[in-house]
């Protein structure tokens, strides 16, 4: 049944437009809030992870140093000596694996800039290790004098606690940086999103509600007055409404009853007066 046929499919089409309208601008809202969730989740696995692991391999490193402090003060004791190196050496291994976990993430992401920090800071680290190796091995060699061990290895992990400070610094930072931005983002996406709806509604209730006053209050209206006119014996006006719908027929409806009233009024008129002219010929031959 085509649109121009039917009153009923008419507004059925108009809600139903209207509605699909509104979900298709709610859906767009939400993919665009989707983004930014793909956005955190983007940040949690790149940036923030990045900044996790160099966390961790800070702490790990701290560790490491302090450990070697026990190997120190605790060395003249061959057992206290191995277990304490073995530790050392343990924690050696997890800050190395934890750099390494981070230079492959920041080339799976391929930030450049990034890797080529942290292998740097391997490189610094590496070499850490062998500057403690060789001050443990004086360590050794004095008969376990502390004050030899620390002299060998002073100031040597410096450089690798500076880089992984600053780099820490540096990945919060940008972290925060991308969160500001992507918080922003999604704000600016939810208020346009909620404009948006709200236009539409506006404009959709503005359309329907000047279909509705223009398609159907404005055409009952003419039809009222038409049959109120009929009502009064008006019959020389006609109603036109060039519609094909429910509307149209009750306008074609009523053209007929115009007909058909007008035809009777007629032949009621008619019929009165041949009722009064045959009176008054009774009346003329009564008075003869």
């Amino acid at each position: 049944m085509s649109l121009q046929r039917s009153l009923r499919t008419q507004l059925l089409t108009l809600l139903a437009g209207s509605t699909v309208l509104l979900i298709l601008i709610a859906l767009l809202c939400f993919n665009q809030l989707s983004r930014g969730i793909e956005s955190y989740q983007q940040l949690l696995g790149g940036t923030l992870g990045s900044a996790h692991l160099v966390n961790s391999a800070n702490l790990e490193f701290k560790t490491q140093v302090q450990v070697w402090k026990n190997v120190l003060l605790r060395g003249k004791d061959p057992v206290n000596q191995q277990k304490y190196w073995g530790q050392f050496v343990s924690q050696e291994q997890k800050v190395n694996s934890l750099l390494t976990q981070l230079l492959q993430r920041a080339q799976h992401q391929q930030n450049s800039a990034l890797a080529n920090q942290v292998e740097k800071l391997i490189t610094e680290h590496e070499r850490l290790g062998k500057a403690y190796r060789a001050g443990h091995d004086q360590f050794l060699a004095a008969n376990a004098d502390p004050l030899v061990g620390d002299k060998a290895v002073k100031g040597v992990d410096r450089a690798a606690s500076e880089q992984m400070s600053e780099l820490v610094t540096q990945l919060n930072k940008q972290g925060e940086q991308e969160s500001k931005l992507i918080a922003k983002e999604s704000s600016m996406t939810m208020t346009l999103g909620i404009i948006i709806l709200l236009t539409c509604s506006l404009l959709i209730t503005l359309l329907s509600l000047w279909l509705v006053n223009h398609q159907i209050l404005h055409p009952i209206h003419k039809l009222i007055t038409h049959i109120t006119r009929l009502s009064q014996g008006e019959f020389q006006q006609t109603l036109s409404l060039q519609r094909q719908d429910e509307l149209g027929e009750l306008a074609l409806a009523a053209e007929r009853l115009r007909d058909s009233l007008a035809n009777t009024f007629a032949q009621i008129k008619s019929s009165t007066d041949l009722l009064d002219n045959a009176s008054q010929d009774l009346q003329q031959i009564s008075a003869v």
